[in-house]
Protein backbone atom coordinates (compact mmCIF):
# COMPACT_ATOMS: atom_id res chain seq x y z
CA UNK A 1 0.00 0.00 0.00
CA UNK A 2 1.13 3.65 -0.69
CA UNK A 3 -0.63 6.91 0.27
CA UNK A 4 0.61 10.01 -1.62
CA UNK A 5 -0.32 13.69 0.01
CA UNK A 6 -1.05 14.49 -3.64
CA UNK A 7 -4.64 13.77 -5.33
CA UNK A 8 -3.27 12.65 -8.70
CA UNK A 9 -0.73 10.20 -8.10
CA UNK A 10 -2.27 7.22 -7.69
CA UNK A 11 -3.97 7.15 -10.71
CA UNK A 12 -0.46 7.54 -12.40
CA UNK A 13 0.93 4.78 -10.37
CA UNK A 14 -1.70 2.59 -10.99
CA UNK A 15 -1.14 3.27 -14.67
CA UNK A 16 2.07 2.83 -15.07
CA UNK A 17 1.42 -0.70 -13.65
CA UNK A 18 2.84 -0.44 -9.96
CA UNK A 19 -0.68 -1.15 -7.96
CA UNK A 20 -3.74 -2.88 -8.87
CA UNK A 21 -6.20 0.18 -7.72
CA UNK A 22 -6.25 3.86 -7.17
CA UNK A 23 -8.65 6.19 -5.61
CA UNK A 24 -8.47 9.36 -8.01
CA UNK A 25 -10.76 11.97 -9.04
CA UNK A 26 -12.72 10.07 -11.95
CA UNK A 27 -11.45 13.37 -14.43
CA UNK A 28 -7.83 12.42 -13.81
CA UNK A 29 -8.61 9.01 -14.74
CA UNK A 30 -9.71 9.85 -18.18
CA UNK A 31 -6.62 11.93 -18.81
CA UNK A 32 -4.08 9.70 -17.64
CA UNK A 33 -6.03 6.75 -20.00
CA UNK A 34 -5.91 9.72 -22.97
CA UNK A 35 -1.94 9.74 -22.42
CA UNK A 36 -1.47 6.49 -22.88
CA UNK A 37 -2.45 4.69 -19.80
CA UNK A 38 -4.85 2.40 -21.22
CA UNK A 39 -4.89 -0.18 -18.37
CA UNK A 40 -6.95 2.47 -16.29
CA UNK A 41 -10.69 1.88 -15.92
CA UNK A 42 -13.02 4.74 -13.81
CA UNK A 43 -15.40 3.25 -11.41
CA UNK A 44 -16.96 3.85 -8.52
CA UNK A 45 -18.04 2.22 -5.52
CA UNK A 46 -21.34 0.71 -5.21
CA UNK A 47 -22.16 2.07 -1.69
CA UNK A 48 -21.62 5.67 -2.99
CA UNK A 49 -18.91 8.13 -3.85
CA UNK A 50 -17.95 11.46 -2.47
CA UNK A 51 -17.34 14.53 -4.44
CA UNK A 52 -16.11 18.06 -4.38
CA UNK A 53 -17.22 21.41 -5.68
CA UNK A 54 -14.34 23.39 -6.95
CA UNK A 55 -14.64 27.16 -5.99
CA UNK A 56 -13.50 30.34 -7.31
CA UNK A 57 -13.19 33.69 -5.02
CA UNK A 58 -12.15 37.20 -4.71
CA UNK A 59 -10.64 38.36 -2.21
CA UNK A 60 -11.81 41.21 -0.29
CA UNK A 61 -10.34 44.70 -0.48
CA UNK A 62 -7.55 42.83 -3.41
CA UNK A 63 -5.39 44.91 -5.05
CA UNK A 64 -7.55 44.63 -8.29
CA UNK A 65 -11.28 43.95 -7.30
CA UNK A 66 -12.57 45.03 -10.67
CA UNK A 67 -10.39 42.47 -12.71
CA UNK A 68 -11.19 39.53 -9.77
CA UNK A 69 -15.03 40.18 -10.42
CA UNK A 70 -14.20 39.80 -14.04
CA UNK A 71 -12.52 36.83 -13.91
CA UNK A 72 -14.93 35.03 -11.51
CA UNK A 73 -17.62 36.02 -13.52
CA UNK A 74 -15.94 34.46 -16.74
CA UNK A 75 -14.96 31.56 -15.10
CA UNK A 76 -18.43 31.05 -13.76
CA UNK A 77 -19.99 31.03 -17.40
CA UNK A 78 -20.95 28.14 -19.86
CA UNK A 79 -18.36 29.14 -22.37
CA UNK A 80 -15.14 29.12 -19.97
CA UNK A 81 -16.17 26.06 -18.76
CA UNK A 82 -16.79 24.52 -21.73
CA UNK A 83 -13.23 24.96 -22.74
CA UNK A 84 -11.62 22.40 -20.00
CA UNK A 85 -12.32 19.36 -22.17
CA UNK A 86 -10.59 20.64 -24.96
CA UNK A 87 -6.50 20.98 -22.80
CA UNK A 88 -8.12 17.34 -21.15
CA UNK A 89 -9.64 18.87 -17.91
CA UNK A 90 -12.54 16.77 -17.43
CA UNK A 91 -14.43 17.68 -14.17
CA UNK A 92 -18.13 18.41 -14.30
CA UNK A 93 -19.36 21.93 -14.86
CA UNK A 94 -20.78 24.20 -11.98
CA UNK A 95 -22.80 26.20 -15.01
CA UNK A 96 -25.96 24.21 -15.94
CA UNK A 97 -26.06 25.89 -19.13
CA UNK A 98 -22.65 24.54 -20.08
CA UNK A 99 -23.03 21.34 -22.44
CA UNK A 100 -21.00 18.06 -20.87
CA UNK A 101 -18.70 16.37 -22.95
CA UNK A 102 -18.95 12.66 -23.43
CA UNK A 103 -15.98 11.92 -21.22
CA UNK A 104 -17.20 13.57 -18.14
CA UNK A 105 -18.97 11.02 -15.45
CA UNK A 106 -22.56 11.36 -16.01
CA UNK A 107 -23.59 11.95 -11.98
CA UNK A 108 -26.98 10.39 -12.93
CA UNK A 109 -25.06 6.84 -13.25
CA UNK A 110 -23.49 6.67 -9.66
CA UNK A 111 -24.59 7.00 -6.38
CA UNK A 112 -23.40 9.74 -4.11
CA UNK A 113 -22.71 9.88 -0.46
CA UNK A 114 -25.33 12.42 1.02
CA UNK A 115 -22.93 14.62 3.23
CA UNK A 116 -23.13 17.76 5.22
CA UNK A 117 -19.88 19.96 3.72
CA UNK A 118 -19.42 22.26 6.31
CA UNK A 119 -19.38 19.67 8.57
CA UNK A 120 -16.85 17.55 6.85
CA UNK A 121 -14.62 20.65 6.44
CA UNK A 122 -14.77 21.31 10.09
CA UNK A 123 -13.57 17.59 10.54
CA UNK A 124 -10.93 17.70 7.95
CA UNK A 125 -8.00 18.49 10.34
CA UNK A 126 -8.95 16.06 12.98
CA UNK A 127 -9.72 13.06 10.90
CA UNK A 128 -6.58 13.87 8.25
CA UNK A 129 -4.64 13.39 11.82
CA UNK A 130 -6.01 10.01 12.92
CA UNK A 131 -5.50 8.48 8.99
CA UNK A 132 -2.17 9.59 9.36
CA UNK A 133 -1.57 7.97 12.80
CA UNK A 134 -3.59 5.10 12.41
CA UNK A 135 -3.61 4.07 8.90
CA UNK A 136 -0.67 5.40 7.09
CA UNK A 137 2.19 5.15 9.79
CA UNK A 138 1.28 0.98 9.60
CA UNK A 139 4.09 -0.83 8.29
CA UNK A 140 3.19 -1.71 5.06
CA UNK A 141 2.89 -5.49 4.36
Amino acid sequence: MQYTKSGTAPGQIAGRGEVAVGLVFSHDCVLYKERGMSDLEVSFPAEGTGYEIGGVAVVKNGPNTAAAKAYANWALSAEAQEIGPTVGSYQLHTNPNAKNDPRMVDLNSIKLVDYDFAKAAAAKKQLTARFDAEVAAQPKS
